[in-house]
């Protein structure tokens, strides 16, 4: 389904174009630019995936469900079923936005000067690299590389580590040297005369695996918080360290990255119960594995809650 969705929609999940980009349109952020920051579709995809999830999750190990599979292939022309399963909240669907309107504000209080593709912005692909996919992840990445040169885009403001990963990394191991360069908003926050003042309330800190184990933005995502003047604990697993969230292969094995959750909220719960994270598959994750027990936050809501 994420795969026949990512060929036909070239999203993972079938969200309207209006959706995605609603976050933007108050902001009044030009399309011309060189310079664009980049979503990528993650952060807003959160609630429809963690809903979709939760629904394969309940059939996971039923009886049936193969024979259910080879019919949803039969179905699949007449019925859109992402369509059907994927029916978020509008208070999680909010949330999400408000994270990435964070960001932008962000950017803007340090001035750059950034634009945004609007209903053109492509998914990466990532998620087919991460599946093992590599001739389809070469040919959509081809396809966003091409849209990116027909947009004159020269600079890419990332605000994830997977997005990051992919442009950084991914990209020029399969196409070669691209035309666009990539810095995230950490790098860029993290170098700027960036300031805050927050309530006395600390938080736990949850690297997220690529940040911490590949691109090395540490000390950068730890500077954000220092000037913004938060509180934050390092729990045992941190830094190069630090423990996976269970994702992103909740797609093929829900319970098994449950599990793989439960044990990083396990640990994060001895230390505190606000966890701070920077990444939208950390969020779906731990999230769902915390339930009520722990408050799970962006880095980019404290940003827009404590930013001077």
């Amino acid at each position: 389904m994420f795969i026949d969705n990512i060929r036909r929609y070239r999203l993972p999940l079938p969200v309207e174009a209006s959706v995605l980009t609603s976050w933007a349109y108050d902001l009044e952020i030009p399309r011309d630019k060189e310079v664009v920051m980049y979503t990528g579709g993650l952060y807003q995809l959160v609630p429809y995936i963690q809903s979709t999830v939760n629904y394969l999750e309940g059939l996971e190990g039923r009886k049936g469900v193969g024979l259910a599979v080879k019919i949803g292939k039969a179905l699949r022309k007449v019925i859109d079923f992402a369509k059907v399963i994927a029916k978020p909240s509008r208070d999680a669907v909010k949330r999400q936005m408000d994270i990435l309107k964070a960001i932008a504000l962000a950017l803007r209080k340090i001035n750059v000067d950034f634009g945004y593709l609007y209903e053109e912005e492509p998914y990466s692909g990532v998620l087919l690299h991460d599946l093992g996919m590599e001739d389809e992840f070469k040919k959509h990445a081809k396809l966003v590389v091409d849209l990116f040169k027909e947009r004159g885009v020269k600079k890419v403001i990332t605000i994830d580590p997977h997005s990051t990963y992919a442009f950084k990394h991914l990209y020029p191991k399969f196409l070669g040297a691209t035309d666009f360069d990539v810095v995230n908003y950490i790098e860029i926050l993290a170098k700027s005369d960036f300031k805050g003042r927050c309530e006395d309330i600390s938080y736990v800190i949850h690297d997220p695996c690529i940040y911490a184990r590949y691109e090395n933005l540490i000390d950068e995502l730890r500077s954000i918080i220092e000037a913004l003047n938060v509180k934050y604990v390092e729990p045992e697993n941190s830094r190069e360290l630090t423990y996976c969230c269970g994702g992103p292969i909740e797609v093929l094995s829900p319970r098994l990255a449950k599990k793989v959750a439960e044990r990083r909220v396990e640990e994060l719960r001895r230390y505190g119960k606000r966890i701070l994270v920077a990444c939208p598959i950390c969020y779906a994750n731990l999230k769902r594995a915390a339930g009520e027990e722990l408050e799970i936050y962006d880095l980019s809501e404290i940003i827009a809650r404590c930013l001077i």
